[in-house]
This record gives C-alpha cells, structure tokens and sequence, in this order.
C-alpha cells in the first residue's frame, strides 16, 4: 500500500501536470509558472517526508567527486550538440542575444536548481522507496525528466534531455551532490539555449 501511494504521488506531480500541457488544456505561456508551483510542491512534500538536505543532495563533501564523474559525459554532450548544430539538425536559431533573455537568465538562476530538485533529490528518494534496481530508477526519472521537456515541442529536445537525465541520475545514483548535477545540467542546458535547440 505504501508503494502505491508513492507511486500515485509520482503520477500526480510528474506526470498529471505535463499531461495537462500536452493535451492542450492549459496555456503553453504559463508551463514555467505551474513548473515552479509544483517545484514548490516537492519542496512541501519534502517536508511533510521529513527529507534531509544532505538526503537531497544539498552537501558539499562529495562535490568534486561528483563533478569529475559528471565531467566526461558533460563534455560529450557538449560535443554532440556543437556537431548537431554544425550539421543544422534540430537548430531553430542562434540565440546571439542570450545575454539579454529572460528566460536564459531564468534558467540558469532557478530553472536548474528547481529541475534538480525535483528529478535528482526528491524524486529520486521517492522512487527508491519503491525500488532498489539502479536500472529502474535511472529509466523512470530519465522518461519522467524526458517528459517534461516535451513542453518544448520538440521530440529531439525530449529524447536529448532523456539521455543526459540518464546520465546525471546514474551519477547521482553513485555521488549524490545537487551542485554538481545543477552545474553540468546548466553547462549543457545553457549552450543547447545558445545553440538554438530549445
């Protein structure tokens, strides 16, 4: 029963409010708005579970090591998306203004952490109060991240985003640290913003 609970947990916030998106029942200009209110959400949720900040990922004692694994993979990302780019495959534009975008600076700002947050620190816990099978955790917040990101419009940015989810939760999974994950999400995320894919 306490399975099933979590598990409708999990549909309620990861999966309901998308859904809502996709099918076209609320406005696309407001997805970012209804984002932070659920972020807001599993921060209360958090709460109410009594999760620890260390439990979380808020800690620093494994930040290097979890940034040196997160290394490699970042940087093959990075190459992925300047070949894409090269190749105009997926590219809508190039954001040469990015320094004065609103959305950019959000991004970078709140939009990482509140995406950690929610994908690598609480739902994470969450799931594996369900299961201990690394490949279960890893598939089911990368097609939950993946998800999310179909609010772009564009499959390419939601399987791209599925890929590198599975990557920062399989090492978050071996040195959970929300900083490390935040700065590789953010490196990656933010040239795939320069770059024009999203």
């Amino acid at each position: 029963m306490h399975r099933i609970r979590i598990i409708l947990e999990i549909i309620l916030v990861f999966v309901v409010p998308i859904l809502w998106f996709v099918l076209g029942l609320g406005e696309h200009e407001h997805r970012l708005i209804v984002f932070e209110l659920l972020v807001g959400l599993t921060v209360a949720l958090a709460l109410m579970h009594r999760m620890g900040f260390r439990a979380l990922g808020f800690r620093t004692d494994n930040f290097l090591a979890a940034a040196k694994l997160l290394l490699p993979g970042s940087v093959l990302a990075l190459a992925a998306l300047f070949i894409l780019f090269k190749l105009h495959i997926g590219v809508h534009y190039f954001f040469s203004d990015w320094y004065a975008n609103v959305y950019f600076f959000y991004y970078l700002s709140l939009g990482v952490i509140s995406q950690e947050f929610a994908y690598r620190g609480f739902l994470l816990l969450r799931l594996k109060q369900v299961t201990a099978n690394p490949f279960i955790l890893i598939a089911t917040n990368a097609v939950l991240f993946a998800f999310l990101h179909v609010l772009h419009e564009s499959w390419q940015v939601a399987i791209e985003t599925g890929v590198l989810s599975a990557y920062l939760t399989w090492i978050y999974l071996k040195q959970p640290n929300i900083y490390a994950t935040c700065l590789a999400h953010s490196i990656v995320g933010g040239a795939a913003i320069i770059l024009g894919f999203v």
